[in-house]
């Protein structure tokens, strides 16, 4: 019996190994090494909701993806508030005019929202000042359009940027300092302040609290893609699907087409991009008699990623199952890691997420 056996173990021993399906992540971790010998920058563009728009669980990713790949700088910053609960953990900033405009809710109108989503909207007398711990190269992406006003900015030495003209992107290059003072003159609308040094990791924090998948669909390409094509991510990361777990009246399917088409058009702009989904957390709801029970359209909405990710060959991260599954934000509560609206995290547990999301991008 051993005298054909062995042939056979032979035989299976030089066959080649099954083929194994390229990582999601293959595209990022090659910019990561290029940008760790300074050959280049490694952008992460990270879209969400409230859970993004701190910073923390953004800044956490930043922090292990710049020990890794290298620093490349704070990257895209609002230079003004644009909403409450809006932050930049690598940069000083703040201004007085300015109102935000983003596309969040149920219905947002068709507009020029830019690549973050987020944009400030000024006229004569706004200012804003954005202050980095370091050097980096600053330039400003602001929109173009008929009418449009002027932008003086000062760096060292002062620069005025016309923004009339055809609709489309005026991007000002100012060259490396560590601050920009920005003065409007007639109407502005600016899309954000870029700090970039010559290689490493760059992690865009574009979290807007309230939002949706959806919502970016509200967003007019002629604003977009001429910062893209200026700062194209090579791994872009939605994480959404909690406030979509209130929606009720939204068949799945057609939560499902929709996150489809979003997914299919960064899949465009970016088609070389690794690309990530992460799932909604844990968000129990709470009978009238004080006991907990989990929310069925979140476990609908986690599938449905989970579906789509793996249709698109994205990642997809699973957080209601890293936290432990329905019911485990008590838990979290009880340690700390989340708030007592039983939907937020702590700085501590956002950044146990950060952790978990850097590892699995890095590993």
């Amino acid at each position: 019996m051993l005298r054909w056996l062995a042939p056979l173990l032979l035989l299976a021993a030089t066959l080649p190994a099954p083929a194994q399906p390229p990582s999601p992540y293959a595209h990022f971790r090659q910019a990561c090494e290029e940008a760790a010998r300074g050959e280049r920058l490694a952008r992460v563009s990270f879209y969400g909701a409230s859970h993004t728009a701190p910073d923390v669980l953004p800044n956490r990713l930043r922090t292990h993806l710049q020990r890794k790949c290298g620093d490349g700088g704070p990257g895209w910053i609002i230079p003004a508030q644009p909403f409450p609960f809006y932050d930049h953990q690598r940069a000083i900033y703040g201004g007085t005019g300015w109102e935000g405009r983003v596309a969040r809710g149920r219905t947002p109108p068709l507009d020029d929202y830019g690549l973050a989503g987020i944009a400030l909207d000024g006229s004569t007398g706004a200012r804003a000042t954005v202050r980095l711990e370091s050097p980096a190269r600053i330039s400003v992406h602001l929109r173009r359009r008929p009418g449009g006003g002027r932008l003086r900015i000062r760096t060292g030495t002062d620069q005025l940027v016309d923004t009339a003209g055809d609709d489309g992107v005026v991007i000002a290059e100012l060259g490396e300092a560590r601050r920009a003072r920005i003065e409007v003159e007639g109407d502005v609308r600016v899309f954000g302040v870029v700090a970039e040094r010559e290689s490493g990791a760059v992690v865009d924090n574009f979290g807007v609290p309230g939002a949706r998948v959806r919502n970016q669909l509200r967003w007019r390409e002629r604003t977009l893609e001429p910062s893209l094509e200026n700062r194209r991510p090579d791994l872009w990361i939605l994480a959404y699907g909690t406030n979509e777990s209130i929606d009720g009246r939204v068949p799945i399917d057609r939560y499902r087409q929709r996150l489809r088409e979003v997914i299919g058009r960064w899949k465009r702009r970016s088609p070389r991009a690794s690309c990530l989904l992460v799932g909604p957390g844990d968000w129990p709801r709470e009978r009238r008699d004080g006991t907990l029970r989990p929310r069925p359209r979140l476990e609908q909405i986690v599938e449905a990623q989970r579906i789509e990710a793996d249709a698109a060959g994205c990642a997809f991260f699973d957080t209601l199952a890293w936290m432990g599954g329905p019911l485990s934000m008590e838990r979290w509560m009880a340690e700390g890691l989340a708030l007592g609206d039983r939907v937020h995290f702590t700085d501590a547990g956002y950044e146990r997420l950060g952790d978990a999301l850097a590892a699995a991008i890095l590993r």
